[in-house]
């Protein structure tokens, strides 16, 4: 189980404050988190970049769900060897939205490598407030936030009904495609824009419009359009393909993915378990190490 998911919060499901975690400066190469200020930098900055960085990892200490109030349902996915927590915050699931998710989480665990199993975030969030996707302007369905260690799912997941792939529910497949965010690395992605052509776009994009930084040379090949944004897209919507609909894409995309990715599927039996009101309990972190760097040069940290 993930180190951060610690003792639940208190009956009246308050958030746990970031003053209730006890700091340790420890070695740098036993902390959480390592500080790298300047010679001079004054421990009350020290403790303000803590502060930040707890915040960024640990999603229960952050203001925007903290304002939202208790999670309207809490919902428990658990193998033998990994837990998935859901915590609802918009409407509650019907029984098709939430077996969908359990039907995702029990085909991760049996066909992903356990490598890659370790790299799937603990929780999921469902956000009851949309959000805009920057790249195409239009509502997100979802995000995985770097560092967070949760994937966010926003109400265009829940109320767009078909997935860019054939044949997966978009509440299914958003939520496939945001953990295969979290699977890439910069080796995969280096090797993947190498056999797939994708190239680095050296032209203006249209006035008002984000500028895209590669562009693929066989669009013909690539899953769909938004698959064809940038190369993070193309893996992750070519990820979904793979789990649920492989003859849907390009093949060498789907080899790509299973050699790398994926072993020989077994059956895995993941158990479920729903919560609402008195019975949701809220993850918290006792204690956080860190370690303080100190160089001269160092650029300052601005607040």
């Amino acid at each position: 189980m993930p180190s951060h998911e610690g003792s639940p919060a208190s009956k009246e499901k308050s958030y746990q404050s970031i003053d209730d975690i006890r700091l340790q400066e420890v070695e740098e190469d036993a902390a959480e988190y390592v500080v790298r200020v300047g010679l001079d930098t004054p421990p009350s900055e020290i403790e303000t970049r803590i502060k930040r960085e707890l915040e960024k990892r640990f999603w229960w200490l952050n203001k925007e769900w903290q304002e939202k109030g208790p999670p309207k349902e809490q919902i428990e996915i658990a193998s033998r060897d990994a837990k998935l927590v859901v915590y609802n915050f918009g409407d509650v699931l019907s029984p098709e939205r939430t077996q969908e998710l359990q039907d995702a989480f029990t085909l991760l665990q049996g066909s992903l490598t356990e490598n890659k199993i370790a790299d799937i975030p603990p929780y999921c969030l469902i956000n009851n407030e949309s959000a805009t996707n920057t790249k195409t302007g239009e509502d997100l369905s979802g995000n995985s936030p770097p560092k967070l260690n949760a994937i966010v799912l926003y109400p265009r997941s829940l109320s767009q009904k078909e997935h860019r792939i054939l044949g997966v529910s978009n509440f299914e497949g958003t939520y496939l495609h945001e953990v295969a965010h979290c699977l890439q690395d910069q080796d995969f992605q280096k090797e993947w824009r190498e056999k797939f052509e994708w190239k680095i776009n050296n032209e203006e994009g249209a006035s008002g419009q984000p500028h895209q930084f590669y562009v693929n040379t066989r669009p013909e090949l690539v899953p769909n359009s938004y698959a064809s944004l940038d190369p993070q897209e193309d893996i992750s919507d070519s990820f979904v393909a793979a789990m649920k609909n492989p003859g849907a894409i390009d093949p060498a995309r789907v080899e790509f993915i299973k050699r790398y990715w994926l072993r020989e599927g077994e059956k895995v039996d993941c158990a479920i378990e729903r919560k609402t009101d008195s019975e949701i309990t809220l993850p918290s972190k006792e204690s956080f190490a860190y370690a303080v760097v100190r160089r001269s040069g160092a650029p300052a940290f601005k607040i």
